[in-house]
């Protein structure tokens, strides 16, 4: 009988090596300039990434911003019956709420009330580099799940900010339908240099189905988080990830994880 303690450690080897995708590199040089476009569903966590990753290369010694040109936080009526007086007000505290976490960080923002998303985006890029942002993230508002206009958004906003790098989050918390999210999200990205964030990685079963089925299909994450504050945010190492995730003193806990391994190349 293989100890459970061993059992553990070869697993973890296995499952590193399956799970250690080669992602490309997200990080700015410094002197230079490097654009990031965020793409996700609505409630996955993007603007969150967005402040969270300018902020994760602002502690490593960058200048860092955010263009905000997700116009959902600017105009419009809610989708909940809300008049636009009503959803322009809560947009304003929304936008009070992101300013005060850039300030916090000290990463510099920019907000337009340009109804063009891609208009508003490329003011963002000028703004920001005119005050020498090495690292820019754009935020963005593209619906993912209405494909037929996701193409044309998407092609508008890349053509105004050509950017170097393009990132789209999944929630963890949709479990093992994460990989086939971030499939088709980089099957419409495929010429570019592209990466997957995951989001709510915080515990359990569906967190860790995510997290592997995005991996096992050899699909390239660049960034996961646990939580929402930085401290909780961080690039993807397979194997710190996976021990963190398979480590467990309680058995039960761990062969529930184990369960939900699923490590089946497609």
């Amino acid at each position: 009988t293989v100890p459970l303690e061993r059992m553990k450690e070869v697993i973890i080897t296995e499952v590193t090596r399956l799970m250690d995708t080669k992602t490309p590199c997200v990080a700015p040089r410094k002197g230079k300039r490097k654009v990031v476009v965020v793409a996700g569903l609505q409630g996955c966590g993007k603007t969150t990434v967005c402040v969270n990753l300018a902020t994760y290369y602002r502690n490593r010694g960058f200048r860092a911003g955010v263009a905000c040109s997700d116009q959902s936080r600017w105009d419009g009526a809610g989708p909940n019956g809300e008049t636009a007086e009503e959803m322009q007000r809560t947009k304003g505290l929304e936008m009070q709420s992101l300013r005060a976490a850039a300030d916090k960080a000290h990463i510099m923002l920019f907000g337009s009330f340009e109804e063009d998303p891609a208009a508003a985006a490329s003011e963002g890029l000028e703004s920001l580099m005119n005050e020498g942002a090495e690292l820019i993230v754009v935020d963005t508002h593209f619906a993912f799940d209405e494909a037929h206009n996701l193409m044309s958004e998407m092609n508008a906003m890349l053509d105004a900010v050509e950017p170097d790098h393009l990132a789209f989050v999944v929630d963890a918390q949709v479990g093992r339908d994460a990989a086939e999210l971030a499939h088709n999200f980089l099957q419409l990205s495929s010429h570019l240099n592209s990466s997957i964030i995951l989001t709510k990685l915080d515990e359990g079963v569906r967190g860790a189905g995510a997290l592997t089925a995005v991996a096992s299909r050899g699909l390239p994450i660049s960034f996961v988080s646990s939580g929402t504050e930085i401290e909780n945010f961080d690039r993807f190492e397979a194997g710190s990830l996976v021990r963190h995730m398979m480590l467990s003193k309680d058995h039960r806990g761990f062969m529930e994880r184990l369960r939900s391994v699923e490590m089946v190349k497609s």
